[in-house]
């Protein structure tokens, strides 16, 4: 899912000076980080990927859509999906193992 960051802090002297210059342009959702990342005011964070390859994390308010009722994370290191529901990888081929399929 294609999106727009918008970074709200105006304070380009945090360590986040990347992100500040990079407030505006587009980038793809990649998935949900760590489920316990939720902040009651800004949302959960999200990976994002800009159009130059440059990955990070964004809050969800700092997006201007989100994938609605995702069904996985992934993780912080390798970006591996994880089933929200039981925490376990998800094979690329055959889904959590712990999940039913409806054929």
């Amino acid at each position: 899912m294609d999106a727009t960051f918008k970074r709200y802090v105006d304070d380009p002297t945090t360590a986040e000076t990347e992100l500040h210059a990079r407030s505006g342009q587009r980038v793809k959702v990649l998935g949900l980080t760590d489920p316990a990342n939720r902040d009651e005011e800004v949302g959960a964070m999200w990976h994002v990927e800009f159009e130059d390859g440059y990955r990070a994390p964004a809050f969800e308010d700092e997006l201007s859509h989100v994938p609605q009722n995702p069904s996985y994370y992934l993780t912080d290191d390798t970006l591996e999906p994880h089933c929200l529901e039981h925490t376990e990888p998800i094979d690329s081929r055959y889904g959590c193992r712990y999940c039913t399929k409806e054929d």
